[in-house]
């Protein structure tokens, strides 16, 4: 008798249970975060304020401030890359094999981060990079008919590439590149094939 007294018991507490939360507002409904939900939050978590004297000199001398300007302002940023969704692989892109993907981000926030990380890579970076040069990621920007299009190798950790004050050449940070991580982010999520 108290085995069918507490599963009758039990059985109402479920069906309270559930017409509480069904009474919920769905934005107030807690979700766990996910790894990779908390990795994204922590790449966005870079400040240039935190750079030396030093560290900044060496940006502005690899990343001109008037290249930044015209990365920094442009309504979209472009980003291209040879893909394989399916196996989620980036291949390099170059010679005769052009980019298939390119992710075009006008989202302030996430463009922001992206830049903001990039120059952090460059600014931390030792100066040393392998001789390799397998690029496997493209930035291309536009603003006011000035253009930047810079092509990075993360394999070698350096990056070069053109605009409309010049070429662009640089290393970027050997250990961790925050940058890499959130291109590859970026074109997996947002990445369309290249008409």
């Amino acid at each position: 008798m108290r085995e069918i007294l507490c599963f009758v018991l039990f059985v109402i507490l479920i069906g309270y249970k559930s017409i509480q939360t069904e009474n919920i507002p769905i934005n107030e409904i807690q979700t766990e975060k996910t790894p990779e939900i908390i990795q994204a939050e922590k790449l966005l978590e870079i400040s240039l304020n935190d750079l030396t004297k030093k560290q900044k000199q060496k940006l502005n001398r690899n990343l001109l401030p008037k290249v930044r300007e015209i990365l920094d302002n442009a309504e979209t940023l472009e980003i291209f890359a040879d893909f394989n969704k399916e196996t989620k692989e980036f291949q390099i892109v170059g010679g005769l094999k052009p980019p298939n993907t390119v992710a075009k981000i006008s989202d302030k926030s996430l463009k922001n981060s992206i830049l903001e990380s990039f120059y952090f890579d460059t600014a931390v970076s030792d100066g040393g990079a392998a001789g390799c040069f397998y690029p496997r990621h493209t930035i291309k920007a536009t603003h006011k008919g000035k253009t930047v299009e810079i092509i990075i190798c993360y394999q070698c950790n350096s990056y070069k590439g053109s605009s409309s004050f010049g070429e662009i050449y640089g290393t970027l940070n050997y250990d961790e590149s925050k940058s890499e991580k959130l291109l590859n982010y970026a074109v997996e999520k947002y990445g369309v094939d290249v008409q």
